[in-house]
């Protein structure tokens, strides 16, 4: 299936109607079908989204420092409210392949997104704990509508490595949601602001995505009866190992995401201001690895690009904490996040590849798996770090990369018992 570049610099966009022997420049040539300008339509939506959902996962945390005194909050009740957070959203996972049979994935994205909205408006008026707890409930559950439709819109909608593609620059809006949010409320709380006016915008933010999605058509995308046509899915090994995969990459990524600054602070000696740039410029290499591997990614495949990612990645990781200079650890932290980038989107579209009509089914087992390597990945390094120390807990980030290395090789070698018609010439 082939695909072209829209003079706007949108994502490529597979078009049906042209075949593949079709020559290269006259395909670039051919005007889009209606199918394709849906797509591309579809994309910017399922970008924004993505863009919602890092804003509405990352804007409770910064805003704590001034939640606390403000609401009265115990550190055990500040605590808890990343478990309401967490628990509905895994709640929500385990359930969406029952709701895409029942509702179209595209308007399960925008309820998402509405749910998100609604989260940050009732945060922003909350009296007390109880009230954010059901805020952040409501991010939970929009969150999870969003991550997990969006990567099933996008995998119906393009195929082989437009889908690689169209997904890693899909997801740079996440990597920078995940920079910005912090950013912002911080500059926000130091500005003299009330931290309610934090959660207003990214109230806001969240209805314009919804807003959006309703305007360009996205919510009627992703009919359920294609999902009602599947047979009960029950994972195999190939769809085991995707998740262990999944599920070692995100408790690596949020683990170090989480430590990072007390790292700088503790092993490196570094300055406040550098420690608390260090996720920033991790972040920035994933936003800056997204892009690379959106354009130039088609070529290797969902294969060389995870082959080339672990490598990279455990090289990489090993030399960052071999560092002894901060400043030195602050760049080698950016071309961590910049091995890191393509992971996430990869494994998605490489799974969308093997079970076709089938991946909305497969994502729950594997999206869910990086919900809870989330939760544990930050734990297990905590737990590290008091037994052993902090130097030594982070080596657990370039084990567990090891770890996801060997769960895909395996998953390569389970691809043909997955039962799907995957082309391997060019992902081989």
């Amino acid at each position: 299936m082939s695909g072209e570049w829209s003079g706007r610099g949108c994502p490529p966009v597979p078009l049906p109607n042209v075949p593949e022997e079709t020559d290269p420049q006259a395909a670039a040539a051919a005007p889009a079908d209606p199918d394709a300008g849906a797509a591309r339509r579809a994309a910017w939506s399922v970008s924004s989204a993505l863009l919602v959902f890092s804003v509405g996962m990352s804007v409770v945390p910064p805003a704590l420092v001034k939640i606390r005194p403000d609401l009265g909050l115990s550190t055990a009740q500040a605590g808890q409210l990343s478990a309401c957070i967490f628990l509905p959203f895994l709640a929500t996972v385990a359930a969406s392949g029952r709701l895409c049979r029942l509702f179209a994935r595209g308007w399960l994205m925008m309820a998402g997104c509405w749910a998100m909205a609604a989260g940050c408006l009732a945060a922003a008026a909350a009296g007390s704990f109880a009230a954010l707890a059901a805020g952040s409930v409501l991010l939970g559950v929009g969150g999870a509508l969003v991550e997990m439709t969006s990567s099933a819109l996008l995998g119906e909608l393009f195929e082989g490595p437009a889908r690689t593609s169209v997904l890693n620059l899909a997801h740079v809006a996440f990597a920078a949601g995940a920079i910005g949010t912090p950013l912002c409320v911080a500059a926000l709380i130091r500005s003299g602001m009330d931290w309610r006016m934090a959660f207003a915008a990214a109230a806001l933010i969240c209805a314009a995505a919804a807003v959006q999605s309703l305007g360009t058509g996205t919510h009627r995308l992703g009919p359920p009866a294609a999902v009602r046509a599947q047979p009960p899915f029950v994972p195999d090994g190939f769809c085991l190992a995707m998740s262990a995969a999944m599920g070692l990459y995100v408790a690596a990524e949020v683990g170090l995401c989480y430590w990072m600054p007390t790292y700088f602070l503790t092993v490196l000696r570094a300055s406040d201001p550098l420690a608390a740039a260090s996720n920033g410029v991790f972040w920035t290499g994933v936003i800056v690895g997204r892009m690379g591997a959106g354009i130039a990614g088609r070529r290797l495949g969902d294969k060389g690009i995870l082959k080339l990612s672990c490598a990279a990645g455990i090289a990489a990781l090993g030399v960052f904490l071999a560092l002894g200079s901060p400043q030195a650890a602050l760049a080698g932290a950016g071309v961590s996040g910049l091995t890191f980038a393509a992971v996430w989107p990869t494994i998605v579209s490489y799974a969308g590849d093997v079970y076709g009509p089938r991946r909305t089914l497969a994502y729950p087992w594997i999206i869910g798996a990086g919900a809870v390597g989330a939760a544990a990945g930050p734990g297990l390094i905590g737990l590290a770090a008091a037994a052993a120390g902090q130097k030594q807990a982070f080596l657990l980030a370039p084990a567990m990369y090891a770890g996801m290395a060997a769960a895909l090789a395996a998953a390569f070698s389970l691809q043909r018992s997955a039962g799907a018609a995957y082309e391997g010439a060019e992902y081989a």
